[in-house]
Formats: structure tokens, sequence, C-alpha cells
């Protein structure tokens, strides 16, 4: 199947949001690294943890799915069966660190908004620690079963690629089992959290003097909180629809579930770092500031002092 319209939209956000997530990532991690983050620092350390988790997530979605919708390196994916084999279990335990992440964050913003005392107390860089290797390790976990399963190549006569399935199709039910589970359970949570936070979010910029500017970030937080709950949404939506496929042994619904999950890990993992950038002033000050050329002349040179020998040297020895 060659690259279509749609292949290059998506391909072009994924690079954009790649840059700017390094962009953003990097920045965090100075200021961390300087001490300058203050209250902030274990946010971005979570940000941080993330933005790692959805690039990955982005790079695996092109190397274990969609090469093959594009007919590349066909002939070693049909070498390699063993890369099939292991590639749901990446696949899908990523998705869930995904879901995790932002329930995590959300939790995160919830606390520190609502009871910034607690928050101020429970939520230290340790907590942040065991939250992001909770976030990794469980939902590889719950994959794990996938060891014992094989995976083939299937050509889809419909829509003329490739792609991986699982030999036995009660794991592929389980899969989908499992994915509705940590979306289900992460979009509820995160749902009443975001409500809940946009209600004090708006309460504390009402206090704010400043006309106007309240406003605008109220609508900007909310539609970022709309965003990350209708991905989180979607992926339930999306697992539940290819559970009643491979239940009901409806291949062509199928590969639409798994085609549907292209644009729905774009919605969760693509939109968080320009909504970081266009929510907080002191993180696109600290950012243009940290890239400009007036920043990277304060880069302290060492010197380097290079002892020539020449013959008058020489002969003084």
């Amino acid at each position: 199947m060659p690259f279509t319209i749609s292949d290059y939209i998506t391909c072009g956000i994924q690079i954009i949001s790649l840059i700017a997530y390094l962009l953003v990532i990097f920045l965090l991690i100075s200021s961390i690294y300087h001490k300058t983050a203050g209250i902030s620092t274990e946010f971005y350390i979570h940000f941080i943890a993330n933005g790692v988790v959805d690039i990955l997530s982005n790079v695996l979605d092109i190397c274990i799915r969609r090469f093959l919708t594009w007919g590349c390196f066909l002939e070693f994916y049909h070498s390699y069966l063993w890369i099939g084999n292991i590639s749901p279990i990446i696949y899908y335990s990523t998705m869930g660190n995904c879901a995790v992440g932002i329930l995590i964050i959300t939790l995160n913003r919830f606390l520190q908004m609502n009871f910034p005392l607690f928050y101020k107390a429970f939520w230290t860089k340790k907590t942040a620690i065991i939250l992001i290797i909770f976030q990794i390790i469980t939902p590889y976990i719950s994959y794990i079963y996938l060891v014992n399963f094989k995976v083939t190549l299937v050509y889809s006569e419909e829509r003329d690629y490739f792609y991986h399935s699982m030999k036995d199709q009660r794991a592929s039910w389980l899969n989908s089992l499992v994915m509705c589970i940590w979306s289900g359970l992460t979009f509820i949570v995160s749902f009443i959290m975001n409500i809940l936070n946009i209600r004090k979010y708006k309460e504390i910029m009402n206090k704010k003097k400043k006309s106007g500017s309240p406003t605008s970030k109220v609508y900007v937080y909310s539609f970022y909180c709309c965003i990350i709950s209708i991905s989180l949404l979607m992926v339930f939506i999306n697992s539940s629809i290819k559970l009643y496929a491979v239940e009901f042994a409806k291949k062509s619904l199928k590969e639409l579930a798994n085609f549907n999950f292209e644009w729905i890990i774009l919605l969760m993992t693509c939109s968080h770092p320009f909504l970081i950038i266009i929510l907080s002033k002191d993180i696109r000050e600290k950012l243009f500031k940290f890239y400009t050329l007036d920043h990277l002349s304060k880069i302290r040179i060492i010197p380097m002092h290079i002892a020539v020998t020449t013959k008058s040297n020489v002969a003084r020895h």
C-alpha cells in the first residue's frame, strides 16, 4: 500500500511534534539540573517521562505497524518473525504506558490545585520516580502472557497490506480485553479529575486581576483536558470494537480497528508539547531564552593551552 495524503499529514504532525517534544524536554531537564524548576520539579519529571513514552509510542507504531502497511522491509519482517512475536507486548504495553502517564499527570494537577499542602508533602521526587516505575512496569506485566503466543504476518486483500496478527485468536481477544480495562479505568478516573481540574482552574484564573488572559487560558486548559479525555475514550471504544470483531470473527472490522489506532495514538501523544507551551507563560519565556543565540553565546568555553615546540626551545634544554 503506497503513501497516501493521510500518511504525509500524519508523518508531518509526528515530526513536528517530535521536534517540539525534544525542545521542551531538553529545557525541562536543564531546569531540573540547574534547580530552577522550583515547585514544578515533580511535574517536569512526569512530563519528561511521558514525553519519552509518547515519542517511543509513535516510533513503535511506525516500525511495528506502518512499515508493513507501506510495504517497507517486507522481506526483513518475513525473515525475522521473532520481531513479530515481541511486537504485541511492546506495542500494547507502550499504549498502556501512555494511558497511565496521562492518568498520573492529571492526578498531579488535581492534587496541586485542590490539595496544595498535601501535594507538597506527598509528591516528592521519590514519589515521582516510584510512579514512573509503576507507569512503565505495570502495563508490561499485564501483557507478559503474550510470551506464550506466536505471531504471523497476514495479508489484507481489502486494504492491500500485511500486518501482524496472533496465530491464536484467544491472545488477540485478551489483548483487546486488557486494553479495554486499561483505557476504560484511566478514562473514567481522568475524566472525573479533569472536570474538577477545569472548575478549580477557572476559580484560580478568576482571582487574577488581568482580564481577558485568564478566560483564554481557561478555554485552552479545558481544550487540553478534553483532548486527553477523548483520546482515552477513543482507545476504549476502539479496543471494544476490536474485542467484538475478534469474538465474532469479523476480519474486516478487526483490520479497521487496527487502522484506527494510528490517528488515536496521534491524538493521545502529539498534542502535549504544544499545549504546555500555550498554557505556560513561564515555559514559553524559558524556551525562547534557552534556544536564543544570546543564551548559547553565554556557554563557557574552556581555554586550551598548547605547548609549541621550536628549535630554540629544544636548544635550551
